[in-house]
């Protein structure tokens, strides 16, 4: 049964209509296609709709049937995952990490933390923030001393949810040893949170040290080297720059036109981005409805 037929029979269990179930949340057409098939939902309004009926998002996740997956391949799948803001993605993926016997147990379990932090992070309505996890994942990472694109990817899902203490820790770490390898986009996430991060929190200054130590972006990979442009020109504004909203205008349109539309939403659900930001000016830059498509939930 797909996700919007077995929506639509818990909706019907509840004898609730599709006008009540989606009343400020989408159109009755909207939720009309998704229960038969014909559309997707948004992350938001999926998050909203279960929220609603009071209905627990695991119930919605396919059973755990099916091969694991293989280490080698779990960073490709996590990237996957996040470029179309999939839970559903997420938690399949941790899942099949879970059910290959060839992973190293501490990998293993940090593969699994990647996934719930991750959902965490993105879907706070369904999986709530838990402090012995995340006190967990830092002594991990307090032991290993990020020796690894695994440790990086856990490290940048936790700076999200961490302490001030923890993510200073992080910090620490990276800028105390810089990476003199090859760069990998792992490590420009782990960067790029924390920069974001510390902006958040209003600290300029430890976010230009962070993204001072950023790799050259690999080859094909504009949009890291533009987001830190971006991230640099904010700690700069809240400095006292008067150029840095425009800076940050001039390359989330950049970024849009480079049709990486899935980071410039993702760029624009941070609040350090939102408050430099005048949305009406990218609006004419490219249709909302292309970014939307990005962020969809489920693929039919």
């Amino acid at each position: 049964m797909m996700v919007g037929e077995l929506f639509k029979q818990r909706r019907q269990e509840r004898h609730i209509t599709i006008r009540e179930a989606c009343a400020g949340i989408c159109s009755p057409s909207t939720l009309s296609r998704f229960e038969n098939g014909h559309s997707s939902m948004a992350a938001v309004d999926w998050v909203a709709l279960l929220h609603r009926l009071q209905l627990d998002w695991q119930d919605f996740l396919p059973p755990a049937t099916g091969p694991g997956i293989a280490p080698n391949a779990f960073i490709s799948a996590f990237r996957h995952a996040q470029q179309v803001k999939s839970a559903t993605a997420f938690a399949q993926l941790g899942q099949q990490v879970a059910r290959n016997p060839d992973w190293q147990p501490r990998s293993q379990q940090a593969a699994q933390w990647i996934v719930q932090l991750t959902i965490m992070h993105q879907f706070p309505a369904w999986l709530a923030k838990d402090a012995r996890l995340i006190d967990a994942c830092f002594n991990y990472l307090l032991d290993t001393q990020l020796h690894g694109q695994i440790d990086d990817i856990l490290a940048a899902a936790l700076v999200r949810l961490a302490t001030p203490a923890q993510v200073d820790t992080v910090a620490h770490t990276v800028l105390k040893h810089p990476t003199t390898s090859a760069p990998h986009w792992p490590q420009t996430d782990l960067l790029t949170a924390l920069a974001l991060v510390y902006l958040e929190q209003e600290k300029p200054e430890h976010a230009e040290q962070v993204l001072a130590v950023m790799p050259a972006p690999l080859l094909g990979d504009a949009g890291s080297g533009i987001t830190r442009h971006i991230l640099l020109a904010i700690a700069r504004g809240q400095q006292g720059d008067s150029t840095a909203a425009a800076i940050v205008q001039t390359n989330l349109q950049l970024i849009v036109a480079i049709q990486a539309n899935g980071l410039a939403d993702r760029l624009l659900q941070e609040s350090a981005v939102q408050n430099w930001v005048n949305r009406d000016d990218l609006v004419q830059v490219e249709a909302l409805d292309e970014v939307e498509q990005a962020t969809a939930l489920f693929d039919n």
